[in-house]
Order: structure tokens, then sequence, then C-alpha cells
């Protein structure tokens, strides 16, 4: 009897298993979102705005632990849990963003262990806030709504438009828990309507992100019943109904008149040449055109320096990348942009699953990407750690370890003869001040066996440009002043 009680109260040991038949704490924390936590973060402090005195709450802080993982897992968890076949063929799962790609072998324990993470995280929270009553009609109505979600005969999730009604009462759920384990009183009526827009808009982009799966299976969901036209065209109305509610229901406009008066303020100032500017990449451009100084191209991978890449290296665009990706799923690709430097971080694909996103862009949140948006592509290499070299009129001033272990080291003879080369070359000529970023690379030879090389991993223009430890401050300044000036030769 203790054995079979030990059994079902049992939870994962280890945190990778590499099994496809068991679940392990990665796979649980996986099914959970991290990448939506902040939703619950919201929601949960929503009615503790200005309640300093809960900082010091235990009940406090063990409710927002609480919304983080374990109810996130039952909100997610048991979605998963009833969508295995479905997202065995969502090429958005299997990371922490959109959640565990698993067999169902793996999820037949899920279940339980979604119960026992629930049931004894709120009898704590009842013992230290003492909230018994209310923690136990809120307990079951929690699973009640989930349930009716994500699981016949209701299974709303499947039966849109009725999915959008449990959405939000299950939301309404998190700020009721903070009210309750917190002794607050209930929100205002106009954070309900606020809330209320932002989960009904946030539901709605999530359905059109699965309306081709979804609508592959026959799925009905409030986005495919509207189609992908009329689904956007909802979220752009849900989102200027939000902002409508926020602007009736909320009388504290500092924020607004704050960003109103900094845009007042943002006006052009006059710049000679012996201003030095430093900024993010949008203010060097700013400053370059108010100047008449073009921007120059990106130096990523000079041709000098081609035998030091030792990866494949092409270009390409957004388009074509996709197109190559859906022929050949199993290929991971490096990608960052090739003109517009900061139009989006570098990414890998498929495992960043970011792709899509950057095309289709985010119905109110993000502009899609055009498809002929020009971009270097990389075979993904084992880069074991990474080094930023920082130059000033091809001298060497300083190399910062930045990612990996620290040992072994760079090939310093490898570092210096590459920047001797490139500053001597036509390519380098202007880079008055630059950082080139260096690795060391696990090469696999055919026979199996490997070896560690030092390898470029691009090359960075002097302006916006992050510090590293290890970097002065004196050979920071001198590098931008360098090649600033450099920027803005010809300037009267």
């Amino acid at each position: 009897m203790k054995e079979k009680i030990l059994e079902l109260m049992s939870l994962p040991t280890a945190w990778d298993c590499g099994r496809k038949d068991r679940l392990d704490w990665k796979c649980l924390v996986k099914l959970s979102r991290p990448g939506w936590w902040l939703v619950h973060v919201w929601l949960y402090l929503a009615p503790t705005g200005q309640k300093y005195h809960l900082l010091s709450s235990l009940s406090f802080w063990l409710g927002l632990a609480y919304v983080l993982f374990p109810l996130n897992l039952l909100v997610y968890g048991l979605n998963d849990y009833t969508d295995v076949e479905l997202d065995a063929k969502n090429a958005r799962k299997g990371n922490f963003m959109y959640g565990a790609k698993c067999s169902a072998e793996q999820l037949k324990d899920l279940p339980r262990m979604i119960v026992i993470l629930n049931v004894v995280p709120i009898i704590i929270l009842a013992l230290v806030s003492g909230q018994w009553l209310a923690l136990s009609i809120w307990l079951p109505t929690c699973f009640a709504v989930n349930l009716a979600y994500n699981v016949e005969p209701l299974r709303l999730s499947s039966k849109g438009p009725f999915e959008l009604p449990c959405v939000v009462f299950g939301f309404a759920g998190v700020t009721a828990l903070a009210s309750i384990v917190n002794n607050l009183g209930w929100a205002p009526i106009g954070y309900w309507a606020h809330m209320s827009c932002l989960v009904l808009r946030t539901q709605i982009w999530t359905e059109f992100l699965d309306y081709d799966p979804d609508a592959a299976c026959g799925r009905r969901t409030t986005s495919t019943l509207l189609g992908k036209d009329l689904s956007k065209a909802l979220v752009v109305i849900l989102l200027a109904l939000e902002g409508l509610v926020t602007w009736y229901f909320f009388e504290d406009h500092r924020l607004f008149d704050e960003a109103l008066q900094h845009f007042r303020l943002a006006k052009p100032l006059p710049l000679t040449k012996n201003d030095l500017v430093v900024g993010d990449f949008d203010w060097t451009r700013i400053a370059l055109r108010q100047l008449g100084c073009p921007m120059p191209p990106p130096p990523d991978y000079p041709k000098c320096l081609q035998h030091l890449l030792y990866r494949k290296i092409w270009s390409s665009t957004l388009g074509e990348v996709r197109e190559e990706l859906k022929a050949m799923p199993d290929r991971q690709v490096f990608i960052k942009p090739a003109v517009e430097t900061k139009a989006f971080s570098a990414i890998v694909e498929p495992k960043d699953q970011m792709l899509n996103t950057l095309l289709d862009g985010i119905p109110g949140a993000l502009d899609p990407l055009p498809s002929s948006m020009r971009v270097h592509c990389a075979e993904v290499v084992d880069l074991i750690a990474e080094y930023r070299v920082y130059v000033v009129h091809g001298e060497v001033r300083a190399i910062c370890h930045y990612k990996g272990p620290a040992s072994p080291p760079l090939d310093e003879q490898v570092v210096h003869e590459a920047v001797r080369t490139l500053w001597k070359s036509e390519e380098g000529q202007d880079l008055t001040g630059m950082a080139m970023d260096f690795a060391v690379m696990r090469d696999k030879a055919v026979d199996g066996d490997s070896t560690l090389k030092t390898c470029l991993v691009e090359v960075n223009d002097g302006y916006s440009l992050g510090v590293y430890p290890g970097l002065s401050g004196k050979d920071y300044t001198d590098l931008l002043i360098a090649r600033w000036q450099r920027l803005t030769t010809g300037v009267p």
C-alpha cells in the first residue's frame, strides 16, 4: 500500500532523461510554455499595484510561484495532452515558447502530475494564507474550466466561438487567485474590461498562428470559422477596443503625456562632424542622414577572410529560405539580415521557430517582413567558445571572451594575422574602428575525429557596439571616435 501511494505521488527525478516514453522536468517545463509565463505574471500582479507591503508577504511570493509553473502546466499541459496527434504535425511545437512535442506514451502520466503539482501548492497556500474556503472553491473551478476547454464531451477549444468566454473566464481566475491569497478586494471593472480585450485578441492571434494545422484536421476554432483575413481584422478591432477601454477607464494619463512630451523633445538637434554620436543602429542612421552621410554596408564576411570561416555561407532571401526548409525540414540554417542589420536578431531555423512569424507578422504587434529581404545564411557548426576582438586603426586593443568555456583559448596568431589582412585590404580600409568575433570551433572530419580551429564568426562595424568585460573605457572611446571620424569624412 505504501509503495503504491509513493508511486502515485512520484514525479520525475531528472531534468533530461533522454527517453521518448517518459516525462522529465525539461518536458514538464516546456509543457508549461515559459514563453507565456509573463501573461500569468501580469494577471497575478494586476490587483496588487502599489500594495508594497506584499513584497514582505510569503503568501504573495508563493502565489506568484504557483501561477508561474504549476498553473501554467495545468492550462497548457492539459491542452497538449489532448492535442498529441495535432501537435505532432505542428512545426511551432517542441520548444519553450509554444510547448513540448511529446508522444502519447510520454504524456500518459501527465494528468496525475498536473493534479499533484496543483493540489499540493494550493494546500500550502491555504495553510499560509488561511483562505481555505475560497481556495477550496477556486481550485475545483479552475480544473472544471480547463477540462471544459480541453476534454470531451465539451472540449470547447474545438467548438468555436464558445472557447472565447471559457478562455476569458479561465484567465480571470489568475487575478481572482491574487485577490484571494493576498486578501485584497476585487479589481475594478475597468481592469476586467481591459483584461477581456487583451485575452480575446491574444486567443484569436494564437488561433491564427495555428490556422493551417487546425484547418487541415477540421478543427473548429473561431479563427478557422472566420478565415485568415477576418481573423486579422478581429485582432486589430480588439486591439483598438483595448486602447479605447484603457483611455476610458484609466484616468492616469501621465505615461501618455510623458510620451507626448518626449516626442516633442525628439526634434533633430544641430550636428556637426565634431559631435560624436553614440547610440543604437537607428540613432546612428538618423544622425548620419542628418549630416548627409550614407550608412556603410555591413562588413559581416569579408572576402579576404573567407578562408577563416570554415563553414558554408551564402546569400538568400527570407522567402527562399522558407521554401528550402519546407523541402528539407531536418536541415538547420543560421539566418541574419544582410542589409538592414537590425531588422531582426539572428535566428537558427527551424530550431527557433521564428521564420514564419517574421514573414507573416503578428496582427497589431509586428509588421511582416518582405519575403524578398536579403539575408546571410550559414550552416550550423559547433562553436565551443566565442570572443570579441576590438580593433582601432588595425591595432588589437582587447580580446574579450563572452560565450562558452574560456578553455581552450583562441589561437591569437590567427587573430592578429586576420586583423592585419583585413586592415590592409580594400574591404577594411574604412574600418578604423571595428570588432571581429572569433570562435573556437570543433571541426568534424570525415573519419569521425574532430579538431579545434579558430574561426571567424563575423566582423562588426565600429558603431553601436556592445562592450564586453575586458575592454577599457579609453579603448572603447578611441574605437568610437576613430570610426565616427571616418563615417563623417567629407562633412564640411
